[in-house]
C-alpha cells in the first residue's frame, strides 16, 4: 500500500449469491445486490493496493436494537415476528473484533472470513431469546421476510469457511448456539 499504509476493508458475505454454503475465499464474487457489488468492487480496490478484506457474516451484540426489542416484548407478554424465511450465520462482536485485532497486527493481505459455522432463520434467535428469559414460546409468531426483503436478500446460506483462520490463529466458525447463548448472556 502507498508508504507502507495498511488497509483492513470490512466486507460481507453478501458478496456471494448465497447459493453456497461455507463459501470459499477463492470463489469469484456473485453478488446479487447493489449493496454487494459496491463491496465486491471496493474489495477489489483494496487487494491491488496489497490490503486485506475482511468478509463478515452477521455480527451480534448483546445491545442490538432487534435483541432488545424482542427482550423488552416478550418480558412483557408481547409477541415478536421474527423471520422464518430470512437467515443468518452469526459471530459475536468480540469473536469479529479478535479477528480483526489479530489481522491489523498482522497486516494480513488478502481476503479472510469470519462467520458463524450454519445458517439459520431468525426465528432461531427468538426463540432461543424467549428460552433464555423463559417467555412462553408462543410469543414467537413467524412471518415471512418477502414484504421487506427482495428474494435476492434471503438467500439460504451466508456461511463463509475459515479454514485459513483456524490455521493462523486458531479462530474456527463459531456454532449458532454457542453464538447466541453468549449474545443473551452478555
Amino acid at each position: 500500500t502507498p508508504r507502507g499504509t495498511y488497509c483492513l476493508q470490512l466486507s460481507t458475505d453478501k458478496v456471494f449469491d448465497g447459493t453456497v454454503a461455507l463459501r470459499a475465499r477463492g470463489d469469484a464474487p456473485c453478488p446479487l445486490t447493489a449493496y454487494g457489488r459496491q463491496k465486491a468492487a471496493a474489495e477489489q480496490a483494496v487487494l491491488r493496493a496489497g490490503g486485506g478484506v475482511l468478509r463478515l457474516s452477521k455480527v451480534l451484540a448483546p445491545d442490538l436494537d432487534l435483541v432488545q426489542d424482542w427482550r423488552r416484548k416478550l418480558l412483557t407478554g408481547a409477541p415478536v415476528t421474527p423471520f422464518h424465511d430470512l437467515r443468518l450465520a452469526p459471530v459475536t462482536v468480540d469473536f469479529a473484533v479478535d479477528l480483526i485485532r489479530r489481522l491489523l497486527d498482522d497486516r494480513a493481505a488478502g481476503i479472510h472470513h469470519c462467520s458463524g459455522a450454519e445458517d439459520r432463520p431468525y426465528v432461531a434467535l427468538a426463540e432461543a431469546l424467549a428460552k433464555a428469559i423463559g417467555a412462553p414460546a408462543n410469543l414467537i409468531r413467524p412471518i415471512s421476510a418477502g414484504p421487506l426483503f427482495p428474494p435476492a436478500q434471503r438467500v439460504p446460506h451466508t456461511t463463509l469457511e475459515m479454514d485459513a483462520e483456524n490455521r493462523r490463529y486458531g479462530l474456527a466458525n463459531p456454532g449458532f448456539d454457542t453464538t447466541v447463548g453468549a449474545v443473551l448472556r452478555g
